[in-house]
């Protein structure tokens, strides 16, 4: 009812004002001045004479005046006429320079006749927010017309663009509530289809099939299916991010058919409109194969150019150079392979069993996770070999849900001057801002919060203080100080979020823990007069500028007072507004705003609060936890390399592996007492005969599996990148795992029961390829594993593990060495190279651990400190961030009166550990400042012997 009065409202306005100006002022310069023309004009040169010298009469004056109007109202009415015929044809009216500045009122008045301003603002709540990104003042030939009203805090723009005259409006809430800005978003225009053909519009779950003529736009489609040309806007910025990254949708002006342009939830489709029928599905293979005979999809081979299951086709993964990205998309929708991204959060959000987080704080996330592990292998001490299969404490795989996070972040991107860097090392830099959720399919930044604090209240209050927790903490990275944020709580604040027993809470680095709420404004004050302090010795009379300059932001993050402290926090966050401190508050905050959160995130609209297109990151007590812990190890307080194990403990470990050599599979469950060669499989014919026919996967280094039969060779194809992922785990897991274990490691982030069909079909063609080649079945399923048959496939890593088990066993100090020696030969490189699955991390690590140890153990008992020393720079070269081996580098160095070589290898691992923002260990230090002075004690007596 409102919004109709206010339609109506705006019509009349624009109607009235309208006749106004083409009846009203010609009315008026009738009545009031009549015909200002003279009636007779002067026939001599006398009367001409004696009106020039005279004083011109007021009357003359008037009747001049009235003429220069008199124009200026017959341009308005040509202006409105063009605009008119231009309107009706569905064209751009030409624009004369001349008359420009009228043709634009012209063209203001005429849209206004149509749709009120207020019309689009009210009528349609759900439209998209766009703030400004830059100061802009319109000119005097702009294209468009503005009207700008301040009241209520926020800054109505109401624009029109004189060639279409098609006006809209905007609520925005500035940055400085004295300054507007016009985006170029904030121009409606028509969007001309460049030529014929098929469209198709997505809303909701269905699909329809339009077909669009040359000059359709997007005006047209939003009349037919929105009912209200108006909100075309709404379709381009929800299909902005899939068409318009390139600047190939021109901000709307360009459509093309065989685009899928997905319309607002609440688009209706014509009488007669039928939505495109989804493709027919094909059967589930069964898994109830316990024979280990080999099946296939019914309507797939391995030779088909497309892929039942939807999973992306990759000719190469194994010993072929992969697809481009051009290749057809397969005709099935994939089971959540990718990030789980809704319409509605304009593909910036991945959809996680314990929440929903946007894709920076992913991308944050697996940073973290990539530094994890190399601060693992930073702080590593090699020892004697126990066992090819380890157990130590540190190679635990990371949590389901951050492996779930790191598969579906986007790739990251590499910067030039950082491709010297391994993958792990350019994983670990990933530089994020902290990301709050998302506003109107934008990112929802820090700055982006009431200047006064907001309220949290809902059923996802408490999940969305969890999301702003981990975004906030995981914000940064190296080099990128502005980047990071600080978290301002109180203990029971967070234990209220994490749990009472939340483990190592207190030991992230950005992370403020009070006693009590006094406490916490006591420390946001001191932080206050602190930056104020700066910003007047910087002689900064705008604070904005302070804002994103100068200090990195904090927030405060505790339960909403509702006594006389609030007056006090209030007053903090008004002042702390423009020197980057926010509160975000639990429950209901009379200061400032109240956002209402649903548990998935998203907002319930409230008239007092704009909250239009709004989504928070929520994560329950477990997820936000997991994610905590990953900061915490990546990022650790104490910058200590734990004491290198006893050498009577070593040995003691190397005796015990000898009797028992128990190992430990992935799922924490011990694996079956069998001996070496059972576990480390043979690779020669166990049939005897002569004709074998044998594959040799080889997983150190690329990825390659070759046939090899009566001493030929060929490469073996696998097309799909999952089977490629499964027979690389079933590699480093030579006892076998589950298809639930698989699942988990193909696709962390998609439930079981979700991505079942797509595993079965994976797994049968896998099966039917290697079968196929090798004339057997080489994966079956016994007591419901799949495992790889060692009579008719064998793997280098089995021979590696084979020679780190026999070198653990060896009694004679020959057969020791000769089996380090074996060890150190098998290793052609990290496992599966190229491919950046995190669940790889900790199989790598163990193959690394190995090749450590034996280097280490050689050099150990080398003949001289040469050797020896040659021998650990080896072992730099296979793992440049482990401390260990530069401590025993250096301490070579000093053995052969180096002192320049001590210096060198400090300074090298130095900037290694820059490179990721890393201080080298007070340990490291200590050991390179004894060796120095040392050698220098050293130099003086050979000098005073001398």
């Amino acid at each position: 009812m409102m919004s109709g009065l206010l339609r109506f409202t705006g019509r009349l306005a624009s109607t009235v004002a309208l006749l106004g100006i083409l009846v009203g002022v010609p009315a008026g310069l009738c009545w009031f001045v009549g015909s200002p023309l003279p009636r007779t004009l002067p026939t001599t040169w006398d009367a001409w004479a004696r009106i020039l010298t005279s004083s011109i009469p007021d009357e003359a004056v008037i009747n001049v005046l009235a003429i220069a109007l008199w124009i200026v109202w017959a341009a308005f009415a040509y202006s409105v006429a063009v605009e008119i015929a231009a309107a009706r044809r569905g064209k751009l009216a030409t624009r004369r320079r001349l008359i420009s500045p009228l043709q634009a009122v012209a063209a203001l008045l005429i849209a206004g006749m149509t749709a009120g301003p207020a019309t689009v603002l009210v009528a349609n709540p759900a439209r998209p927010v766009v703030p400004a990104v830059a100061p802009h003042i319109p000119t005097a030939n702009a294209t468009a017309s503005e009207a700008i009203t301040a009241g209520g805090g926020r800054i109505i723009l109401t624009v029109g663009d004189a060639r279409s005259a098609t006006p809209t409006t905007r609520a925005w809430q500035p940055a400085d509530s004295a300054t507007a800005a016009l985006t170029h978003d904030e121009m409606p225009r028509f969007a001309a289809c460049g030529v014929d053909g098929a469209l198709t519009l997505q809303v909701g779950d269905n699909r329809y099939t339009v077909t669009v003529s040359r000059h359709d736009t997007l005006w047209k489609i939003a009349e037919v299916w929105l009912g209200d040309p108006h909100r075309w806007p709404e379709i381009y910025h929800l299909n902005q991010d899939r068409y318009d990254h390139n600047g190939r949708m021109k901000h709307g002006d360009h459509i093309e058919p065989g685009w899928v342009l997905i319309l607002p939830a609440d688009a209706l489709p014509p009488a007669g409109a039928q939505p495109i029928p989804p493709p027919p599905s094909n059967p589930v293979p069964p898994d109830n194969n316990p024979s280990g005979t080999p099946t296939a999809p019914p309507s797939s081979s391995p030779s088909s150019p497309s892929s039942p299951s939807g999973d992306a086709i990759d000719d190469g993964v194994v010993g072929m150079p992969p697809r481009s990205s051009g290749s057809p998309a397969p005709s099935e929708p994939s089971a959540s392979a990718a990030p789980a991204r809704s319409d509605r959060d304009g593909g910036f959000g991945i959809e996680l069993s314990g929440g929903w987080v946007v894709v920076p704080v992913a991308t944050a996330v697996a940073a973290a996770a990539a530094l994890v592990w190399i601060q693992r292998r930073r702080r590593y001490r090699p020892r004697p070999p126990a066992n090819g299969r380890r157990d130590d404490p540190d190679l635990t795989p990371l949590p389901p849900s951050i492996a779930a996070l790191h598969h579906a972040r986007p790739p990251s991107p590499i910067e030039d001057d950082m491709d010297d860097l391994a993958p792990e090392a350019l994983e670990a830099t990933t530089v994020t801002t902290a990301t709050l959720g998302t506003r109107a399919d934008r990112p929802l930044r820090l700055a982006d919060l009431p200047p006064s604090g907001v309220g949290l209240v809902g059923p996802g209050a408490r999940a969305a203080a969890r999301g702003v927790l981990v975004a906030v903490l995981s914000a940064g990275g190296p080099w990128a100080p502005g980047a990071e944020a600080a978290i301002v709580t109180t203990d029971a604040d967070l234990a209220a979020l994490l749990g009472p027993t939340a483990p190592d809470r207190d030991q992230l680095g950005q992370l403020h823990i009070a006693d009590s709420l006094d406490s916490a404004l006591t420390h946001l004050e001191r932080q206050l007069l602190r930056r104020v302090r700066q910003a007047d010795d910087r002689n900064d009379s705008d604070l904005s500028t302070v804002h994103d300059q100068a200090h990195a932001p904090i927030v405060l993050l505790t339960q909403a007072p509702d006594d006389t402290i609030a007056t006090a926090l209030a007053a903090i966050l008004a002042v702390g507004s423009r020197l980057a401190i926010a509160g975000v508050l639990l429950g209901r905050w009379n200061g400032g705003a109240t956002w209402h959160v649903n548990s998935d995130g998203t907002s319930r609209p409230d008239p007092a609060t704009d909250t239009t297109g709004l989504r928070l990151n929520v994560l329950d007590t477990a997820t936000a936890g997991d994610i905590l812990d990953i900061l915490r190890q990546a990022r650790p307080t104490s910058n200590d390399i734990p004491p290198p194990p006893s050498r009577a403990a070593s040995h003691t470990a190397a005796a015990a592996s000898r009797t028992d050599p128990l190992a430990t599979r992935q799922d924490g469950t011990p694996a079956p007492t069998t001996s070496t060669t059972a576990r480390s499989p043979n690779p020669h014919n166990p049939t005897g005969t002569t004709d074998v026919r044998t594959l040799r996967f080889s997983v150190l280094g690329k990825p390659t599996l070759h046939l090899v039969s009566e001493g030929s060779r060929r490469d073996i194809r696998i097309r799909r990148t999952d089977g490629t992922q499964i027979l690389v785990h079933l590699a480093v897991e030579p006892d076998g795992s589950t298809s639930d274990q698989l699942m988990a490691v193909l696709w962390p982030e998609t439930r079981p029961h979700v991505s079942r069909r797509r595993f079965h079909t994976t797994m049968s063609e896998l099966r039917q390829t290697l079968a196929e080649a090798v004339g057997a079945e080489t994966i079956p399923r016994t007591d419901e594993r799949y495992r790889l048959d060692p009579a008719h496939i064998t793997v280098d890593l089995w021979k590696l593990t084979a020679a780190a088990d026999d070198a653990a066993t060896a009694v004679d100090p020959a057969h020791h060495a000769a089996a380090l020696r074996q060890v150190i030969k098998l290793y052609t490189g990290s496992v599966a190279e190229g491919h950046h699955w995190l669940w790889l991390a900790p199989y790598r690590e163990r193959v690394r651990r190995h090749i450590l140890d034996a280097y280490i153990g050689l050099a150990d008992n080398a003949p001289d400190p040469a050797a020896a020393l040659a021998l650990v720079q080896e072992a730099i070269r296979v793992d440049p961030y482990n401390e260990d081996v530069y401590q025993r580098a250096m301490q070579l160095h000093a053995t052969l009166n180096s002192a320049d070589g001590v210096v060198r290898t400090l300074r090298a691992l130095t900037q290694r550990l820059a490179d990721l923002e890393i201080e080298v260990s007070p340990q490291t230090q200590q050991i390179a400042t004894e060796l120095l002075a040392k050698l220098d004690a050293r130099r003086r007596n050979r000098g005073n012997a001398a």
